[in-house]
């Protein structure tokens, strides 16, 4: 019971999976009913990640799981962005969603040592089957921080840290009210720091 409503608890499981390098092209959409990736397999992650930043300097952060067929790509742009995108895993690379990106802007210029936002999707290729809502939170803290939770209106959902950054994506068959908050902890399980929000980023930008 967090704030006197019940919750649904839910608990994500992030896997480090490690990548090399190189690079090709070609943005284009599947059949119908399926969801739109790029028809290129990049031999790698930074290689796909490269896909529409070409004259940007990126630097791969983390990847993790998503599900059994994709993962999230982690990385900066710039020295100065947090960026992460949804990429499908095949036997001989990856593939770009053609709407599974978020970015968090200039968060290490102005975030100082944490920060942090959730980002609202009617719309989106972060999920297979769309629900009423998806919610992306993403976020960069601090060394000592191991797991965040993430207390929304009606849900609690629990994300490890890995490399000082987190990525969760959660779908649901309802609207959460603007208003959430991140819990940080440490390795001991002490809550460290809470960030308040009181709303949702909705157009997948921050300024």
């Amino acid at each position: 019971m967090v704030g006197g409503l019940k919750k649904t608890r839910y608990t994500a499981v992030s896997t480090v999976l490690f990548v090399g390098t190189a690079y090709l092209g070609l943005m284009a959409s599947s059949s119908p009913g399926e969801i739109p990736v790029n028809l290129t397999v990049h031999d790698s992650v930074e290689d796909a990640i490269t896909v529409g930043n070409e004259d940007d300097e990126l630097e791969l952060i983390e990847t993790v799981e998503l599900d059994d067929h994709s993962i999230g790509a982690i990385y900066s742009v710039n020295e100065r962005h947090l960026a992460a995108e949804r990429l499908l895993v095949e036997a001989d690379g990856y593939r770009k969603y053609l709407d599974a990106e978020v970015e968090l802007e200039n968060g290490f210029l102005t975030g100082g040592d944490r920060f942090m936002d959730t980002f609202m999707f009617i719309e989106n290729d972060w999920i297979d089957e769309e629900k009423v809502s998806t919610y992306v939170s993403l976020g960069y803290v601090t060394e000592d921080i191991a797991e965040v939770e993430i207390i929304f209106s009606d849900a609690v959902v629990s994300v490890p840290v890995s490399n000082q950054v987190f990525l969760q994506v959660l779908s649901v068959n309802q609207a959460f009210e603007e208003a959430h908050r991140f819990i940080l902890y440490n390795e001991a399980g002490e809550q460290v720091h809470e960030v308040e929000k009181r709303q949702f980023i909705h157009e997948g930008h921050v300024h």
